[in-house]
């Protein structure tokens, strides 16, 4: 388990000696690319000024941060897994607020994720869903994409960090390719401003992350051409190839692709990425347990023709979109015929279980095997944590059935509220992850 035993420390100090922002330091300091033994720390300054991290129980350790200006960036290395340490960064005379950064858990521990996307145009509505995000205290976050609405807009990205900032100095988040993040097929302050894990596709605009036992491999349709599997594109290739090797690692027990526009979609007028479409297949064989997305600014939840889960949750801030009146459901599957060119006949049908017109998020429980999956809607004017409407428990292997309540299951959620049958079930070992959990930050 993630030892957080010296963080109330870090809180108090914020609580009873407030920090003001600098000058220098115009973003950040923000987390990026957690891995058990390493953590990426990025800022950006206005004045050209050198920057230093010091981390440690006592910030007994510094390191410099490197980058063309106006970027900084720092990997810290040789970590011990789930493991947080206290860090600030200084920018010339500037220093940062105090903060913590973790490093990944293990396979066998359990862990958090939450997962939203399209947080452009609403600034108030973005907001307000970073505030309940930052309340489910999760250990790592993914955007699915369309950031900002104008990614060659540096003011746009000026306002996300001002709106996820404080969230960002404390949990890495790691973002997917939109079509308003990118321009022509560039992504020039995008990719500036994210320093993602390039290990295995050396590129920058999509990658592949393991945390604890699940594998997250985020795609670029937007910039980039994935195509269909025939067409034998770099991304393509790089997929085929994270897929297998993914498939044949062991010490994963999940899989997900993350991607900004999904298969499918229930909105009128589009139809879903035909060329992602035309690797269900090859996502079903190799282990792949949902896709993820985007780009339709609603939720849907659904299988395609061959049972691949499939989970669209666009609703971070931008203007949000009506369910094709046809779609509309809450825990009742229904079929859906995917309009237009059609180029085999098993793409002509998938099902949806769950629709909802609202801003919404995800949070992902993992627990060894088991998986508890919460959607949240956020409406506006709401403080606290999201409220809970599509909860499901998925086991590998297993097709996941919906509450049709709506209610949160064993597992999704509980760990803030300590009540279910599931906090029961797994006794101290849970008890001691939420104890942890609520020592991390306090919001």
């Amino acid at each position: 388990m993630i030892n957080r035993s010296h963080l109330p420390a870090i809180v108090l100090l914020s609580v009873f000696f407030p920090l003001t922002s600098t000058a220098a330091i115009i973003k950040g300091p923000y987390l990026q690319s957690p891995q058990q033994h390493s953590i990426t720390v990025d800022a950006e300054v206005d004045d050209g000024s050198d920057c230093i991290i010091k981390w440690g129980d006592n910030l007994e350790n510094t390191s410099p941060m490197v980058g063309e200006s106006p970027h900084r960036e720092v990997r810290i290395k040789s970590l011990k897994a789930s493991t947080c340490y206290r860090y600030h960064v200084e920018c010339g005379a500037d220093t940062s607020p105090e903060a913590s950064f973790c490093t990944a858990p293990t396979s066998e521990e359990p862990f958090r994720v939450v997962i939203f996307g399209d947080t452009r145009s609403d600034h108030q509505a973005h907001s307000e869903l970073i505030d309940a995000i930052a309340e489910e205290n999760p250990d790592v976050f993914f955007n699915t994409g369309d950031l900002v609405s104008d990614g060659q807009d540096e003011d746009e990205w000026n306002e996300f960090f001002n709106i996820e900032g404080e969230l960002l100095r404390d949990v890495p988040m790691m973002p997917v390719v939109g079509n308003h993040d990118e321009h022509n097929g560039e992504i020039p302050i995008y990719g500036r401003l994210f320093s993602v894990p390039m290990e295995s596709s050396g590129v920058d605009n999509y990658y592949s992350v393991t945390y604890g036992n699940a594998h997250f491999i985020i795609l670029d349709n937007q910039a980039d051409n994935l195509g269909r599997p025939k067409d034998n594109t770099s991304e393509g290739q790089w997929l085929e190839n994270e897929l297998q090797s993914s498939s044949d690692n062991p010490a994963l027990d999940f899989i997900f692709v993350l991607v900004h526009e999904n298969m499918y979609s229930v909105k009128d007028g589009r139809a879903g990425d035909e060329g992602l479409r035309l690797w269900r297949d090859k996502f079903v064989q190799l282990g792949v347990d949902a896709v993820i997305s985007g780009h339709d600014h609603h939720y849907v939840r659904g299988w395609a023709d061959n049972g691949l889960p499939f989970v669209v949750s666009g609703g971070g801030g931008a203007p949000l979109y009506d369910v094709s009146e046809d779609f509309a459901t809450q825990g009742q599957e229904k079929d859906v015929s995917v309009w237009g060119w059609l180029p085999e006949p098993g793409d002509k049908q998938f099902k949806v279980i769950w629709t909802k017109k609202e801003h919404n998020y995800l949070v992902l429980d993992f627990q060894g095997k088991t998986l508890d999956i919460c959607a949240k809607e956020v409406p506006t004017g709401h403080t606290g944590k999201g409220i809970s409407f599509d909860c499901w428990t998925y086991e590998k292997g297993q097709k996941p059935e919906p509450d049709q309540k709506g209610d949160e299951k064993s597992g999704c959620g509980c760990r803030s509220q300590g009540t279910s049958s599931g906090a029961i079930l797994l006794g101290g070992v849970f008890l001691a992850v939420l104890f942890r959990r609520k020592l991390r930050r306090s919001r």
